[in-house]
């Protein structure tokens, strides 16, 4: 591997302009995981449901890797919630992750988003992070899935 001097080339810093920026530097970190705790299997697990126009109106954003499914963003909109729709998200999720042969589940969430759902559905506070935003708190959830 090269050794690079810092004085031979100078660094700048500069916003990332695209998604493969941004791809490109996560695959930096990929690597590097990889050579320390082997390979991670990444594989993305996205859902959603639409209404009868086709508009989207919930869906849930993920990841498997190591054994396990991180879910990055569940969101239902405001007026279809109450209706099941996170639950039959979160529940088709965990079975995905099942298929893929994980073993647990984490995410985060606020004091203002759905801790009490997320501890409802069998999901554990294991940390916080205080005013985070400001006046807030938010969590860090994690449940165990058991194979099928």
């Amino acid at each position: 591997m090269p050794t690079i001097e810092p004085t031979a080339h100078p660094l700048e810093i500069e916003e990332c302009s695209s998604n493969q920026d941004q791809d490109d530097i996560v695959a930096i970190l990929r690597r590097y995981n990889t050579q320390q705790a082997g390979l991670a299997n990444y594989k993305r697990l996205d859902l959603m449901i639409r209404d009868a126009d086709g508009k989207i109106i919930a869906g849930l954003c993920g990841e498997t890797r190591w054994g396990w499914l991180s879910i990055e963003t569940l969101a239902v909109e405001e007026g279809y919630r109450h209706q099941q729709i996170g639950s039959r998200l979160l529940d088709a999720a965990e079975a995905e992750a099942r298929r893929r042969n994980c073993h647990g589940v984490f995410l985060d969430t606020y004091t203002f988003q759905a801790r009490e759902f997320y501890e409802r559905k069998g999901y554990t506070v294991y940390g916080k992070l205080e005013d985070f935003p400001k006046g807030y708190t938010k969590f860090y959830l994690w449940k165990e899935i058991l194979p099928q």
